[in-house]
């Protein structure tokens, strides 16, 4: 038994039963959106050294069930236990929302929307896995959606937190599934499961 394991916590009825993974949308008061460099090739899920993205985690098995573990994944490459006060006391959950169409192989995601309360001048996110999202920085969302270099699953994203209001969206009161959580443990504690396919 893995002594540093994090409680994930389940539900009866998977919360999104369809979905590969998680794109994060984090916005500022200047409504620009936080983007990484992915560092890695990854065919399976469209992804190419070198591309902008807003932060993305596929799901292990087991993070279908709760919302809670949704909002964990969501900020698993951005949160680390350097800057885990700090986002609690800044960062809010705007809502989430799926499933997604992502490709046309029929991939599905869901998208949880946060909002940076605190200085947009100010950058709180850690490269939590730095070999492979890394370059953290704001900018604003058409400059995203029109940059070449764009990995493609940024694009149904950002479509549907907007369709759904989300972009625009206020945030609620604090993040319940910060309480208690240990992201550098969270992160050893999903390496013992595999990915959903």
């Amino acid at each position: 038994m893995v002594s540093d394991r994090e409680p994930i916590v389940h539900s009866e009825q998977e919360l999104y039963p369809t979905i590969r993974g998680v794109g994060t949308v984090v916005l500022n008061s200047r409504n620009q959106v936080l983007v990484g460099t992915e560092l890695q090739d990854k065919d399976s899920n469209h992804r190419k050294k070198g591309q902008m993205s807003i932060p993305m985690e596929t799901l292990k098995g087991i993070e279908r069930n709760s919302e809670i573990s949704l909002v964990r994944v969501a900020l698993s490459e951005i949160l680390g236990d350097s800057n885990m006060k700090r986002l609690s006391d800044g960062l809010r959950e705007v809502g989430h929302g799926g499933p997604i169409a992502l490709d046309a192989e029929g991939t599905q995601g869901a998208v949880v929307v946060f909002r940076w309360a605190e200085d947009p001048d100010e950058m709180p996110f850690v490269s939590a896995v730095p070999g492979e999202f890394s370059d953290l920085h704001w900018i604003d969302l058409d400059e995203l959606r029109y940059a070449p270099n764009t990995r493609p699953y940024v694009h149904p994203f950002l479509d549907f937190a907007e369709g759904a209001g989300m972009l625009n969206g206020m945030p609620t009161s604090e993040i319940s599934a910060l309480r208690g959580h240990n992201p550098n443990s969270y992160l050893r504690f999903r390496d013992l499961y595999s990915d959903v396919r």
